[in-house]
């Protein structure tokens, strides 16, 4: 069987999720994020994030794309959301957090070619992140893109 993603990044990956305790915290938290490179160095499952779309963009073109949203002067972060890890693929993400004081019209045009199903910007403090999760720093927002 052919995999679609380095074996010791996926390792890694999965380590570091595992570190802080996995992928289902309790008291309504979130699951634990991580950054752009961890989730999408080594990876080229087309089944680890916007995995309905049709056509997929790539995985490559995801990293690009919101490399380039962290890159912008009102962007504080970028993280990738890990769903769920199964044994024989890449970790699952359907979300992805841009910390910014960008509006969310603004942010849902950065990614249009993406298209998430959903671009939801949080207030502040609205958000149970991960303890894991970097905060957004001050002043920032969370906005959330969601992919079914």
């Amino acid at each position: 069987m052919q995999l679609d993603f380095d074996v010791e990044a996926r390792n890694r990956l999965v380590e570091k999720i595992e570190a802080v305790g996995g992928c289902y915290p309790e008291d309504d938290v979130e699951p634990p994020a991580v950054s752009l490179e961890d989730f999408f160095v080594g990876n080229r499952d087309r089944g680890s994030i916007g995995c309905n779309l049709v056509p997929h963009p790539g995985i490559d073109r995801f990293y690009e794309v919101l490399r380039k949203v962290r890159e912008r002067p009102e962007v504080g972060g970028v993280y990738v959301c890990i769903n769920q890890i199964d044994d024989e693929a890449w970790p699952f993400a359907e979300v992805v957090y841009v910390y910014t004081t960008a509006m969310q019209e603004e942010v849902a045009s950065w990614v249009k070619e993406l298209t998430p199903d959903e671009v939801i910007l949080r207030g502040e403090g609205e958000s149970k992140l991960h303890p894991s999760t970097p905060p957004p720093p001050p002043g920032m927002r969370v906005c959330v893109l969601w992919w079914d």
